[in-house]
């Protein structure tokens, strides 16, 4: 008899597990940092598509890719590459 690891077995109800399910889309899409995460994004993607989809909508955010400060102007034409980082900084106001 042979024993399948748990963790292997398709779900009950036929969907694969989600490692299998993302190398069948490889090729879609591009993997970048966001905040420190590894996420996988379409590609053309651009930094205002980013914003939209996590719902980052803080008038006062600093947007930095790669280490380099992006305007508010240039978020709907900065189309972001496989391997960038991209961070979304909320500065915290106060005293």
């Amino acid at each position: 008899m042979v024993r399948v690891a748990a963790s292997r077995r398709p779900a009950a109800s036929g969907i694969p597990p989600l490692s299998v399910a993302k190398s069948l889309f490889r090729g879609w899409g591009m993997r970048i940092i966001l905040n420190g995460f590894q996420e996988e994004l379409p590609e053309n993607s651009t930094v205002s598509s980013v914003i939209s989809s996590n719902q980052e909508f803080e008038i006062h955010m600093i947007v930095e890719l790669n280490h380099r400060f992006i305007h508010q102007k240039d978020y709907e034409t900065t189309v972001l590459s496989e391997g960038d980082v991209l961070e979304l900084i909320h500065p915290a106001f106060g005293g």
